[in-house]
């Protein structure tokens, strides 16, 4: 059984005046994105996959128009004013804390899935002769001012990668993301897209709210556990695999959900993936992987479909 990381999550249930009803949760979320190795020095993958709430505030502190290659408001190098979008380069400004120190700065990069077409779009920077530089392609992200952060969804994960440079030392990077849940959203399509090359599978990096009421990635399969599918037994896996009726499974084509960890192998943890699937083999349901891999608030969760699957939703029930 995977256990919790140390993501911390403070949220907070706001009431509007009078008698309207409760607003949605607010998250204030802090985790690190460091680069981590082994107890031996061997480094690991250093991949993080991120989940913004719904409803996500990020503030404009960068400028991608500006001729500096320091796209940061207000570092030394950089711009002094911000260019009124929301993009990749806001987070980067946000995230990539280890740049204000130059012997650990290391590479700081985002990307994320253009699920139409299966291509990874990215963003990063590193220092260049002490000066931050960025380099890619500064997409759009959501955020709760749409007039200045485009048509990104919000509900699709980013993955990023920490590397360092020779001669430095490891970058520790230490983020803040805040936001709200939105209790309109009526969940992700979990569908194959035709544009795609003809491979065997397509990911989808999905979005999972804060306050999620799944504790695992068979939840996202199957249903809540103790609601959608009976655990009598006590394994953490549906006693019946057939009950795997209520998540993103579609009953007859196979399906995984991925989670990323970077811990070291030789104290006991995984540096990796770790997945969770579901098929069906000879008219039966088969379920296969981690029996309960846990689910935090922040992170995203890969998800592999074949060109077959049939249209289903990830919504999931919220606390």
């Amino acid at each position: 059984m995977r256990g919790l990381g140390r993501n911390t999550l403070f949220a907070t249930l706001t009431l509007l005046v009078g008698l309207a009803p409760a607003r949605a949760q607010q998250f204030h979320l802090e985790r690190d994105f460091d680069y981590k190795r082994t107890m031996f020095g061997e480094a690991l993958h250093n991949i993080y996959w991120v989940s913004l709430p719904y409803i996500p505030h990020v503030a404009d502190v960068a400028n991608s128009d500006a001729p500096q290659r320091d796209k940061c408001v207000g570092d030394p190098s950089g711009p002094a004013a911000p260019d009124g979008i929301i993009n990749a380069d806001d987070l980067i400004c946000h995230w990539w804390t280890a740049r204000f120190d130059p012997t650990a700065a290391g590479v700081f990069a985002i990307g994320t899935l253009d699920t139409e077409h299966c291509t990874w779009i990215y963003r990063g920077a590193t220092l260049r002769f002490g000066i931050p530089t960025f380099i890619g392609s500064p997409f759009t992200v959501p955020c709760d001012v749409p007039a200045v952060c485009g048509d990104r969804r919000a509900d699709v994960g980013y993955q990023i990668n920490i590397g360092t440079t020779p001669g430095q030392r490891d970058p520790r990077n230490h983020a803040v993301i805040e936001g709200d849940h939105d209790d309109a959203y009526p969940g992700y399509p979990i569908v194959a897209s035709m544009d795609c090359p003809t491979a065997a599978t397509q990911g989808l990096l999905i979005s999972v709210p804060y306050n999620t009421a799944y504790r695992a990635s068979i939840e996202i399969l199957c249903g809540q556990r103790g609601v959608d599918w009976i655990d009598d037994n006590g394994n953490f896996w549906p006693d019946d695999a057939a009950e795997c009726t209520h998540g993103i499974f579609d009953g007859v084509n196979s399906i995984q959900v991925m989670r990323f960890f970077n811990e070291d192998p030789r104290r006991g943890g995984i540096n990796g993936i770790v997945p969770t699937l579901a098929h069906r083999v000879g008219g039966q349901v088969h379920l296969v992987g981690d029996g309960w891999v846990a689910i935090e608030p922040g992170e995203a969760c890969m998800v592999q479909v074949t060109r077959s699957q049939l249209p289903t939703v990830f919504l999931s029930p919220v606390r």
